[in-house]
């Protein structure tokens, strides 16, 4: 009977060393890849109109960044851009504003996208245009 007692303890405390590491690595790197932090905000010089954009997930690796794009609170467009495993910054990214038009310029480490987000009616509306650069050849 008391062997019976000390493999059932033996079990129950596999069970929670197992339970503790499941939690400690969900709260850790799982939960990392369901967040979503704003990268910045922008608000047109007249106050009128603001264009939000929102890192999600985690790049654990030397993966792209995904981003979500906000105009006036409202989702627009998803891309994604790498910065070669290193925290997006404010090189990474450029915005400047013409009255109700905001051009977002975004620069990754593989390639750079230009988004013309236009503001009218209540409403946004964009165009993108990506830029992948070329690798040199060797010979």
């Amino acid at each position: 009977m008391k062997n019976v007692t000390k493999i059932l303890l033996v079990v129950l405390l596999v069970i929670i060393i197992l339970g503790v590491s499941a939690y400690i690595f969900y709260s850790k790197f799982i939960s990392n890849l369901l967040k979503e932090d704003v990268w910045f905000i922008s608000t047109s010089e007249d106050g009128k109109h603001t264009v939000k954009v929102i890192k999600t997930g985690y790049t654990i690796t030397f993966g792209d960044n995904s981003l979500v794009i906000y105009a006036d609170d409202k989702e627009l467009y998803r891309t994604s851009i790498s910065n070669g495993g290193m925290t997006l910054n404010y090189s990474n990214y450029k915005i400047t504003w013409d009255n109700d038009t905001a051009i977002l310029e975004l620069h990754g480490e593989r390639k750079a996208e230009t988004i013309t987000i236009t503001f009218e009616n209540d409403s946004a509306t964009y165009h993108t245009n990506k830029v992948i650069p070329s690798t040199p050849t060797k010979k």
